[in-house]
């Protein structure tokens, strides 16, 4: 049992993901007895089969604790833009309090104006300031700086401004590393905000299921499309490798980038062990507008990952494809049967409350299984969120999070990934250690 599963008793793990089983045992009697329809059963095994997977995936997980820790430098880069300092300080000190060091941080602020970055002194530390680039742009810059500086690291930690990794986070993940064929590794992410507002809470149930759900699985074959922005550790020799195309790239997530060049080389895994807290928007405007990036990303990637990916690398874009174009084809079939015979193939309500039983058996047993997983909650948190927060999640994927993939294919030509609404010369910082013998971090 690995550490991640560690943090909840097993047992009580493995009796929700027994409910949820007998819960789509039982249906399935029930839809085989009622359906009539061969395409209807076709894709309820389709369902089925893939929950199934990813539940047997998560109980059995892949850990890493039992590998030593990888020899080498590690680089971390934190991008800061507009970020208050207390979170951003937050960072940096949870980055110096890893039980493995980080070599060296670099904090680069991107052109910051109404809160600007403030150094502290630390000697592992060094802070930078650039015009406006956006995050991609200022991960260059800082790698472009220590290739100048002829300063030599086998790791690049990158972490959001706002993350706040475990203190074993890194140590973690270098155990990872010390498998030669693994590529890059993320971390297991945790909601800080979850409490803020019911957006907030949603946003924690659903990126805690997907976890715990679908990167379990991806993880097990080493096929993990994309890392996390919040927490990641790749090869250096893969970000410099790829370095040019990768500053110039803007159409996809820096993150789905990444790791679709590190499975070309190898394996990307989620380490569960390695835990970061983060803040998510919480608001529905702003939930759309980072969803949409997403779904924008893995759409614009699709024909790259059909033409350089291998075939198990391939098995879960597929599966999302399916899923993406069989279920409006699916919705679509039964409102036209039903409306040509008069409610006559459809007419029993029997099936559709089926379905909705089962899949809201299945969205609470998933958030049951994070919510007991997760190590910061007190028992009134985790009731409030699995009996608030999983109906709050349902409501938002069917309202905004589902429609948002498919009105993502529209929005392709929207290059403005790296665009952070701000472009700025401002000069830079006066205090703290700072290290900008480039071109690009001296702009004033």
């Amino acid at each position: 049992m690995s550490a991640f599963q560690g943090r909840a008793p097993r047992v009580r793990l493995t009796v929700v993901t027994a409910v949820v089983v007998a819960a789509l045992a039982v249906a399935t009697v029930v839809v085989h007895a009622q359906s009539k329809s061969p395409i209807l059963t076709f894709y309820w095994w389709l369902g089925m089969a893939v929950i199934v997977l990813c539940l047997v995936s998560f109980l059995k997980g892949r850990s890493f604790t039992h590998l030593p820790v990888a020899p080498g430098r590690t680089v971390a880069i934190v991008p800061a833009f507009e970020e208050p300092t207390e979170n951003l300080h937050r960072t940096v000190r949870s980055l110096l309090a890893q039980t493995h060091p980080v070599d060296e941080i670099h904090v680069i602020d991107d052109g910051s104006r109404q809160h600007p970055v403030e150094p502290f002194d630390h000697p592992r530390v060094f802070w930078h300031r650039q015009e406006n680039k956006g995050k991609r742009g200022a991960q260059v810059t800082v790698l472009r700086h220590l290739q100048e500086q002829n300063k030599h690291f086998e790791y690049v930690l990158t972490i959001d401004s706002d993350g706040e990794p475990f203190p074993d986070a890194l140590e973690q993940q270098l155990r990872a590393m010390s498998n030669p064929r693994i590529q890059a590794t993320t971390g297991m992410i945790y909601i800080r905000n979850f409490e803020e507002t019911w957006v907030s809470r949603a946003a924690d149930i659903d990126i805690g299921t997907s976890c715990v759900m679908m990167r379990s699985s991806r993880s097990m074959l080493g096929a993990l499309e994309t890392t996390s922005g919040a927490l990641a550790l790749y090869r250096a020799e893969l970000l410099y490798d790829h370095l040019d195309a990768y500053e110039v790239e803007c159409g996809t997530g820096d993150d789905r980038w990444l790791a679709l060049r590190a499975l070309m080389r190898g394996e990307v895994v989620a380490v569960n062990e390695a835990g970061v807290v983060t803040d998510m928007p919480t608001t529905l405007r702003k939930t759309y507008r980072q969803r949409l990036r997403w779904a924008r990303s893995w759409w614009w990637m699709l024909p790259f990952v059909y033409a350089r990916l291998s075939l198990k690398q391939l098995i879960s874009p597929t599966f999302g494809l399916l899923q993406l174009v069989i279920t409006p084809v699916m919705l679509a079939w039964i409102v036209v049967m039903t409306l040509l015979t008069l409610g006559g193939r459809y007419h029993n309500p029997g099936i559709a409350l089926v379905y909705l039983a089962v899949y809201l058996v299945v969205r609470f047993g998933q958030s049951g299984l994070y919510v007991l997983m997760r190590p910061d909650m007190t028992a009134r948190q985790r009731w409030h969120s699995w009996l608030v927060g999983t109906p709050a999640a349902v409501f938002m994927n069917i309202v905004l999070l589902c429609p948002t993939r498919y009105w993502a294919l529209f929005k392709l030509r929207d290059n403005a990934w790296q665009s952070r609404g701000l472009t700025a010369k401002t000069v830079l910082p006066g205090a703290g250690r700072h290290r900008a013998g480039s071109k690009d971090l001296q702009k004033a």
